[in-house]
């Protein structure tokens, strides 16, 4: 893993994200990457305003170096630091592209189940629409080695690369991966679920891992009731747009669990389903 990019809005909630997310890059000896998105202030008046931009993104810039100069003060990091003005995911999008960025790091404060409903926020909307996987880390989480990794799977159509960055962290950290598919009525897992398990088996062979399979009147629960058992440092799942867990909470499965977690949150974009011709 070599780019960390975080995006702050300098919240307390954005700047533990970012402190997390520094501990994790010295870790990993990973570039950070500090992102500022701003808008264009808007001025309620009868005549048209038009808003010193240079100011703006001058403003940012400042707040962001001495962010940065905080971080490589405190834990010896070296951060880039970049302002830009537009919609705050698509900008991170762009970003992380032309970074070539391995992982993002957002913060995410925790919401009542009627709040959950009605409220967006970046963070929940970059898991939506990100191309790149994304730590979600608490307001209240500090940061400690993820040694205990509960991985949440359907065992559907699972292309195993898309979890390379949780085997990346795994290794560097030696950590256990609990594997955990949450039976809805189910006896034994499927034929699909069979197959899925075996791929997963080969591709954490060398990594100490282990299969649950609890029960649970739906997904979240089943998680939630499998680390009362098992506690663990994070949590991590492959995002899927309009996905099994999708389909069994009429909502976005994802976004749920951004809000319902209390330990860091590792969402993994799903990657295409590739067959190796070398195969045949």
């Amino acid at each position: 893993m070599k780019n960390i990019v975080v995006p702050t809005d300098f919240s307390t909630v954005s700047l533990n994200a970012v402190e997390y997310a520094a501990k994790l890059a010295k870790h990993l000896a990973a570039r950070l990457h500090l992102l500022h998105v701003y808008h264009v202030p808007l001025v309620a008046t009868d005549v048209p305003v038009i808003p010193n931009l240079e100011s703006v993104e001058k403003e940012s810039l400042d707040r962001l170096e001495k962010l940065g100069n905080e971080i490589q003060d405190k834990h010896g990091v070296v951060s880039m630091i970049k302002a830009e003005m537009g919609f705050t995911v698509d900008e991170i999008n762009e970003y992380c592209d032309k970074s070539k960025c391995d992982l993002v790091v957002l913060g995410m404060r925790g919401m009542s189940k009627v709040a959950e409903l009605i409220v967006g926020s970046t963070t929940a909307s970059y898991i939506e629409r990100g191309n790149c996987p994304v730590l979600v880390i608490p307001a209240d989480a500090s940061f400690k080695d993820p040694k205990h990794i509960t991985f949440a799977s359907d065992l559907q159509g699972l292309e195993v690369h898309s979890l390379d960055i949780l085997k990346t962290v795994g290794l560097h950290f030696k950590s256990r991966i609990n594997i955990v598919n949450v039976l809805k009525g189910e006896l034994l897992p499927d034929y699909n679920k069979s197959v899925a398990g075996i791929d997963l088996e080969h591709y954490f062979q060398s990594l100490s891992h282990l299969f649950f399979f609890p029960e649970g009147r739906d997904v979240i629960e089943g998680i939630d009731h499998f680390m009362e058992k098992h506690p663990s440092d994070w949590l991590a799942f492959v995002h899927r747009k309009h996905g099994m867990f999708d389909r069994l909470f009429g909502k976005s499965f994802s976004k749920k669990m951004a809000y319902h977690t209390h330990i860091p949150l590792l969402v993994l974009p799903e990657k295409e389903w590739k067959i190796n011709k070398d195969e045949f």
